[in-house]
């Protein structure tokens, strides 16, 4: 894994620092968003996720938000 030490919130006028991505190695990224997705399949093999979206989807369609 690549060393972090290199990298710095950068300040907001907002409460929540904003990481300057360009400076995370590509595939660091690409390892980040491996994860990210992976985790996000789980979720949704979970029968209340999936109803849960299933109820948001519809309640965007029904407002015609797409």
């Amino acid at each position: 894994m690549a060393s972090t030490k290199n990298l710095k919130a950068v300040p907001t006028t907002g409460t929540m620092p904003r990481l300057d991505t360009k400076k995370i190695p590509k595939a660091e990224r690409a390892n980040i968003g491996q994860l990210v997705f992976d985790a996000i399949q789980r979720e949704f093999q979970n029968p209340e996720v999936r109803a849960e979206y299933e109820r948001w989807k519809a309640d965007r369609a029904a407002k015609g938000i797409a």
